[in-house]
């Protein structure tokens, strides 16, 4: 439900729990402020075709744009496939219009950032 939430402009607030390490336990309630994504924010960067962030460590960052199908925990454009976290049941088998980032780490992509409209 997380997940869904944090994908919409809006005010949230989730509570969040914690065990620690002696059997206490916290809650917590988080305020969670979501706006749209600014004409000049990394939200509209990604989209036009740049990064918007910086890496701690040297990678080439690599971006493909283009119709992708996400199942099966990875993301397919054409040739380039990318294993994800995790694939939202409500994406899952569909085609969509994405933008991808990625770095080569060993011979193998990691995805960074995946943009898109009406994604999540």
């Amino acid at each position: 439900m997380a997940r869904s939430l944090l994908g919409r402009p809006g005010e949230w607030l989730p509570q969040v729990s914690q065990t620690c390490k002696r059997e206490e336990y916290e809650e917590r309630v988080l305020p969670i402020k979501i706006g749209a994504p600014a004409q000049e924010g990394s939200w509209s960067q990604a989209r036009n075709g740049t990064y918007p962030f910086t890496l701690p460590v040297e990678y080439a960052v690599q971006s493909v744009q283009g119709k992708a199908t996400l199942k099966d925990n990875a993301l397919a454009m054409g040739e380039v496939r990318v294993a994800v976290p995790e694939v939202p049941p409500s994406l899952a088998g569909r085609t969509v219009e994405v933008r991808l980032y990625y770095v080569l780490v060993d011979k193998e992509r990691v995805a960074l950032l995946l943009v898109g409209d009406r994604l999540f």
